[in-house]
């Protein structure tokens, strides 16, 4: 009887509910943090996600190639006698196809910087001028000069950063 009711629950719960065409925006893989933070629109996340597949998609098949060329490369040098020049062709192919690589990834860096208004590129040039000073961070971390994130901080007695008044009131004196 249980199961029967849970079964005609489900089945009119799934009637009920409306079909979704496809995934939604915010299913795509980019992380709330960042269309929160840029104020990402449903255009915007639906084409950053396309150029993100796309990119993924050419390094799948260069990494695949490189892997490829790789064996052959090791193969060639175990050899008796090397092949100046089917190593050297070799080694060139592996370089073009670690070239082409950088190249998708610095295309998808400007992709992605096109698909942003103007407000949005301001703040992504801000969070830009945050990662140059990484190392920075980094060092003032390592030699205590910056709490690690993630840290507690050392316990404050309670009430210590509680701003105080500009002028403290005056106390009238009894005579």
């Amino acid at each position: 009887m249980r199961t029967l009711l849970l079964t005609l629950c489900l089945l009119i719960e799934a009637s009920v509910l409306p079909a979704q065409a496809g995934p939604q925006p915010s299913d795509q893989g980019v992380p709330a943090i960042l269309r929160d933070y840029f104020g990402l629109t449903a255009p915007q996340i639906l084409q950053i996600v396309r150029i993100n597949a796309d990119l993924e998609s050419l390094t799948g098949v260069k990494n695949q190639e490189i892997a490829g060329l790789q064996v052959r490369f090791d193969t060639e040098l175990q050899e008796p006698v090397l092949d100046a020049a089917t190593v050297g062709a070799l080694a060139i192919a592996m370089e073009q196809a670690r070239r082409d690589v950088r190249a998708a990834q610095a295309q998808a860096l400007t992709s992605v910087f096109n698909v942003l208004s103007a407000d949005q590129r301001r703040r992504l040039q801000a969070l830009q001028a945050v990662l140059d000073l990484q190392p920075v961070i980094d060092a003032g971390i390592s030699y205590n000069f910056l709490q690690g994130g993630g840290t507690p901080p050392p316990t404050v007695p309670a009430g210590a950063f509680r701003k105080l008044p500009e002028r403290l009131p005056l106390i009238p004196r009894g005579k």
